[in-house]
């Protein structure tokens, strides 16, 4: 892909306004843009308008990698603080403006531009690259959820997330590759307690007791 049919791309999914809705849109653009290069794609569709896309390139006889993104965006919040209308992506100075630029429709169509490349290049690969595009990822990771529960990442051997990072390498204008990031451990502690007469607390126990005595331990 020439350089300026790349750039294309980008605008293309900024101009889709999918502020946690409408990601149907960019998966049928993804589709047909796919078709046009020669590979086939499948769109999964959740919910009426919103829908994930699944493709790959190379044979899964052997490992598995796969690059996954989401197609929604954050909401563009108060538009007298844009200088240019949000789902119109503005170049300048060697810059791309518009809603999702960053997070992460420029990770998205680097996954898909990655893609048609090896696919034209008529790439070796020792397995398949996979890529998955989701839904519903600013609020409620439903996409990757959905994609996950229907099987898609069980043969992957290891994910490309296309997020940003913020992290820049000293005096360079290049960002780190991330192993590992940040999530969410969610338990629930239970105390279990024995009743007793009032006249007698020591036959009985106390659950709140243990759970304030859990917490002071757990700090």
């Amino acid at each position: 892909m020439e350089k300026e049919e790349q750039l294309q791309v980008l605008k293309d999914l900024v101009a889709f306004n999918t502020v946690d809705a409408n990601e149907r849109d960019i998966a049928d653009y993804l589709s047909q843009l796919f078709k046009k290069h020669g590979i086939a794609s499948e769109i999964v569709d959740q919910f009426d308008n919103r829908s994930n896309l699944v493709a790959h390139i190379g044979s899964s006889s052997d490992k598995v990698l796969a690059f996954a993104g989401h197609e929604d965006t954050v909401h563009e919040n108060n538009l007298a603080d844009w200088k240019h209308d949000p789902f119109i992506p503005v170049v300048e100075d060697g810059k791309i403006f518009g809603r999702g630029v960053t997070d992460m429709k420029s990770g998205l169509a680097a996954q898909v531009i990655a893609l048609i490349e090896l696919h034209e290049q008529h790439a070796d690969l020792n397995g398949q690259l996979r890529f998955l595009a989701t839904i519903s990822e600013e609020l409620t990771q439903g996409g990757a959820n959905f994609l996950s529960q229907r099987g898609d990442v069980d043969d992957v051997d290891a994910i490309v997330i296309g997020e940003p990072t913020g992290q820049r390498q000293s005096n360079q204008n290049h960002h780190y590759i991330v192993y590992a990031h940040k999530g969410a451990l969610i338990y629930t502690v239970k105390s279990v307690g024995k009743a007793a007469h009032s006249s007698t607390p020591e036959l009985g126990i106390d659950a709140i007791d243990n759970l304030i005595n859990y917490r002071q331990a757990e700090k």
